[in-house]
């Protein structure tokens, strides 16, 4: 595997499980806290992170079906909420078909490895939030 892909591998894997501890003894009540810069509620930035995450996931299936990187990355808005269960199943689902999925692409270019890394990069953008 790929150097670069097994570090964006690990990113998701050590980005999720710092998610799940930073959130998963919250109140729904904190769970409704809006998010100063975004309006957002930590709900929906939650979310908005499986969401982003599971797109992730369909476009790094497609690359290494040989269909090229197609965008991935989610909507730009907050998604829907749900209970944090089950967000947080829906991120745990998302990250492993991320994982899974980045041992089978072959060998990618420099710019199919920045944008990958970009993506993986994007819980620390949102990491603020949910502090």
């Amino acid at each position: 595997m790929d150097p670069r892909l097994r570090a964006i591998a690990d990113r998701y894997i050590l980005d999720v499980a710092n998610v799940r501890f930073m959130t998963e003894s919250l109140a729904d009540e904190a769970l409704d806290r809006c998010v100063v810069d975004s309006g957002w509620s930590v709900r929906q930035v939650l979310a908005h992170l499986a969401s982003t995450t599971a797109s992730d996931g369909r476009a790094i299936e497609g690359l290494a079906a040989g269909e090229g990187l197609q965008a991935g990355g989610g909507e730009p808005s907050a998604a829907p909420g749900g209970t944090l269960d089950s967000i947080l199943a829906r991120l745990g689902t998302a990250r492993d078909i991320v994982v899974a999925g980045l041992p089978k692409v072959p060998a990618v270019g420099d710019d199919e490895a920045i944008t990958l890394d970009q993506w993986s990069r994007h819980y620390a953008r949102h990491g603020i939030d949910l502090s």
